[in-house]
């Protein structure tokens, strides 16, 4: 296990912090908000650096999948940020596997 395997969460945990919530971010580097609308069914639009348009949001095991309408498909983790609030938008961390580390929290 990695040094931040304590804050790592299931795929349960991630579900209910998804599925059927906006989620709202701003880049650690250029301050670019960013953000998500998952429905309960998967059906999610993304905006700014977690990339734009339509597609689907899923679990594939205890990873946050997305997959864009235009065929490409991102995967990774979710973290918890210990130091994290949800003022400064950084509660969690989303690790993927294509673009990096994205912090965000629900903003509902």
């Amino acid at each position: 296990p990695g040094a931040f395997e304590e804050f790592k969460l299931s795929g349960a945990e991630v579900d209910r912090i998804f599925f059927g919530h906006r989620l709202h971010g701003r880049c650690i580097w250029s301050g670019e908000e960013y953000g998500a609308w998952v429905a309960a069914d998967g059906t999610a639009m993304m905006y700014g650096e977690w990339g734009v348009g339509n597609g689907i949001a899923r679990m594939d095991g205890d990873q946050l999948c997305f997959e864009w309408t235009s065929g490409t498909t991102n995967c990774g983790w979710v973290f918890r940020n210990p130091g994290g609030t949800r003022a400064m938008k950084n509660e969690y961390v989303w690790l993927s596997n294509q673009r990096g580390e994205f912090t965000f929290s629900q903003a509902d």
